[in-house]
């Protein structure tokens, strides 16, 4: 995320990381202009619900607590923005950016879930937090300050009472913030959720939504797939979505491609990318057939360095005689 938005920033601009583990803080080291190691922030409320909240909860926890540290420390006027990690900016924010009139002090985007995920708005809630812009005032401190006390006091999921970690308290914001602006243009904020009902097109790994340019895209859900001595043979895009090849190749590819450059230049210089799971081979070889697992684009000599290829290559002819592999129709 922060090389794709870097070449975009204008001058004074800095990118500030809060570092959740020493992983998180040593990969972000000389790529981000400051990194925030968790210790380092002086909020004993939140460092306490570490040890009494799932993983989960703390994490969906830190949007708020960082966006109230950041304000306290930003000049009035300053634009504060909060990002998530899986965003991928495929051109500059300042369309988004140029909705803030001097009479905005917050901008939050929606969902816009495709017509079929509606019902979801229940359980996620009206708005995404991926991107929050706040102007440094008296009104963006008094919501950061009363969403860092909605989040300590309680952070979980539970959609029969509005409640989606962080996110849920966002449905106030309308009525409660004269001064909030609700992103308008749907290139911020494209994701899984919503990608299917836009016509995708794209021009030198610019993609775009409806004609419009996608400024960022919300990776939500992606897990990267190692096989064995096979760093990153690919990844499932997004858990739970299946999408066209149009999306796979104008938004997924490029990303995927970035994805794993960058984490092989992390891998050596020491840091490994750790998977959330833990893969069987025979699940690999079946999801990539369902074409719920997208490989990572090899030229011809690369293919041929690498004998994991050949082995999946032969594993599938063999599956297939046996009958154990139904090539996929598509």
């Amino acid at each position: 995320m922060i090389e794709s938005l870097r070449p975009f920033l204008v001058a004074g601009a800095d990118i500030t990381v809060f570092g959740l583990d020493t992983l998180a803080a040593n990969a972000s080291r000389g790529v981000a202009d400051r990194v925030i190691p968790i210790e380092d922030v002086n909020d004993p409320q939140f460092k306490q619900t570490r040890s009494t909240r799932s993983h989960e909860e703390f994490c969906w926890s830190c949007a708020p607590i960082l966006s109230h540290y950041m304000l306290s420390e930003s000049e009035a006027g300053d634009l504060v923005i909060y990002l998530d990690a899986d965003l991928f900016f495929f051109t500059a924010p300042n369309p988004l950016l140029a909705e803030m009139e001097p009479e905005h002090n917050i901008m939050i985007h929606p969902h816009r879930f495709s017509g079929k995920r509606l019902g979801w708005i229940k359980s996620a809630g009206i708005f995404n937090v991926g991107m929050i812009v706040f102007r440094s005032s008296v009104e963006a401190n008094t919501c950061a300050a009363r969403w860092r006390e909605q989040v300590l006091h309680l952070c979980t999921k539970d959609p029969e009472r509005g409640l989606c970690g962080d996110q849920g308290y966002l449905n106030e914001w309308p009525d409660r913030y004269s001064g909030l602006r609700i992103m308008e243009n749907i290139g911020g904020g494209a994701a899984p959720w919503n990608i299917e009902d836009y016509s995708i097109a794209s021009t030198k790994d610019r993609p775009s939504v409806n004609g419009t340019p996608i400024v960022f895209y919300h990776f939500h859900q992606l897990r990267i797939v190692h096989l064995g001595r096979e760093r990153f043979l690919g990844a499932i895009c997004a858990t739970g979505y299946r999408f066209s090849e149009a999306i796979m190749r104008a938004v997924y590819d490029p990303y995927l491609a970035k994805l794993k450059q960058k984490s092989v230049e992390l891998e050596k210089s020491g840091i490994l990318i750790v998977p959330d799971y833990a893969f069987r081979p025979i699940d690999v070889f079946r999801d990539i057939n369902l074409g719920q697992i997208r490989c990572i684009a090899l030229n011809a000599r690369e293919r041929a360095a690498r004998p994991g290829w050949h082995i999946l290559r032969a594993f599938r002819k063999m599956a297939t005689r046996l009958g154990l592999w139904m090539p996929s129709a598509s």
